[in-house]
């Protein structure tokens, strides 16, 4: 059996696993890789941000808005991951488009 390359996934056999083209895994994936370096540990990446919990980090991203978000994620490869975030452009797109007071079809206003 040719033994598994370094920083490759565990899969079930047969099943070849595409890595992110950022390198970005779930945390919970370092505890199985043979290389625990991460892009998070990567000189530069995050700097001391790498000490916040990923979670931390998308709500400090989410109190800003579009311009925020599009200068964080030029600032380096793991930041661009957390600043493309779906959920976050979602809300901010959401946000900025709607008058105080509106509200989205669908929703409704709590209170």
């Amino acid at each position: 059996m040719p033994k598994p390359r370094r920083g490759a996934a565990l899969a079930p056999e047969g099943v070849e696993v595409v890595p992110h083209p950022l390198r970005v895994r779930p945390m919970g994936s370092l505890l199985f890789a043979d290389d625990r370096r991460s892009l998070r540990e990567e000189p530069g990446a995050l700097g001391a941000l790498a000490l916040l919990p990923d979670e931390v980090l998308m709500q400090i991203l989410s109190s800003g808005g579009a311009r925020e978000l599009a200068c964080c994620a030029c600032t380096s490869r793991a930041m661009r991951v957390l600043a493309l975030s779906e959920d976050l452009w979602k809300a901010c797109c959401l946000e900025e488009e709607m008058a105080p007071g509106e509200m989205c079809l669908g929703s409704r206003r709590a209170g």
